[in-house]
């Protein structure tokens, strides 16, 4: 019925994926990778797929919602299924589903806790601020007409 090594197996899978897709989100927001924030938010992103799976494995009931919903929607394409065919569209649906959910927090929890700046890089943001303020200021002078 309950299959540990599927359970891990997929667990670990999807945290190894989990991993990489907040150090590719970091590095594209920000530049900059965390690797303790990626491990605990590719944790996070791996339990509610793995949660869901078990609870569909658990229950038919919860399991029947999620097939009849795929029957129901894939009933137009003529393409007929048997039950367990259904049941595995369900399943996959399912964790779909709760991976969009985790994802939407995964991006906002990860981009908060890395893309933080830190004093040297407020510092350096100043500075350079301040030299482009001058550079403009001193083209404006330069360039300012005679009256």
């Amino acid at each position: 019925m309950v299959n540990f090594i599927v359970i891990g197996s997929l667990f670990l899978l999807f945290w190894l994926f989990g991993f990489g897709l907040t150090a590719v989100v970091t590095t594209s927001q920000c530049s900059k990778i965390d690797s303790a924030v990626s491990v605990k938010e590719g944790f996070m992103w791996a339990s509610f797929p793995t949660i869901v799976y078990i609870i569909l494995q658990l229950s038919p009931y919860v399991l029947s919602i999620f097939s009849e919903g795929t029957k129901t929607f894939f009933s137009w394409t003529g393409m007929a299924a048997d039950e367990e065919g259904y049941k595995t569209l369900g399943i996959a649906y399912a964790m779909i589903l709760s991976g969009l959910m985790v994802t939407t927090r995964m991006l906002h929890t990860a981009e908060v806790a890395v893309c933080k700046p830190d004093v040297s890089e407020l510092a350096a943001f100043q500075e350079d601020l301040l030299k482009k303020l001058k550079e403009k200021q001193h083209d404006i002078d330069v360039n300012k007409p005679d009256s």
